[in-house]
């Protein structure tokens, strides 16, 4: 999303001034990594200099070689789509918010009509632009 659709989404939570760092966060926790369709970081997909070694006893390996056989794929790319796709499950179930309706429009009110910053707040807000405007 770029910064001024998100600003835009925010509305009045950009105007009560903490649009900022919520952006600032966004680009650092969401946007170092670019993913493929795969769902491999590019840098990897492209070069595939990373290796994975993994140890299991004979049944598991006799198994998982069955199982690479009948998808027409190698071993390794068996496994490896396989964790990819479970790995992203994973990180969807923790990185996702799910509300119900209600809740969805209580948040909505919420981000309408934001409190004022607390002083706690504040201090942040100063701390987080004397860190960043120093770099």
């Amino acid at each position: 999303m770029a910064v001024e659709q998100f600003n835009g989404a925010l509305g009045s939570v950009h105007r009560a001034g903490i649009a900022r760092p919520l952006v600032l966060y966004s680009r650092v926790a969401h946007n170092h990594l670019i993913f493929t369709d795969a769902g491999l970081p590019v840098s990897q997909a492209a070069t595939k200099d990373s290796r994975l070694d993994i140890r299991c006893d004979e049944q598991t390996r006799k198994l998982l070689d069955r199982a690479a056989s009948y998808a027409r794929v190698s071993l390794s790319e068996f496994v490896l789509s396989r964790a990819v796709a479970a790995a992203e499950q994973v990180v969807q179930e923790q990185e996702s918010i799910n509300l119900r309706a209600d809740d969805f429009q209580a948040f909505l009110a919420a981000l309408d009509e934001p409190r004022e910053p607390s002083p706690a707040l504040q201090r942040a807000f100063e701390r987080h632009t004397r860190l960043v405007d120093a770099e």
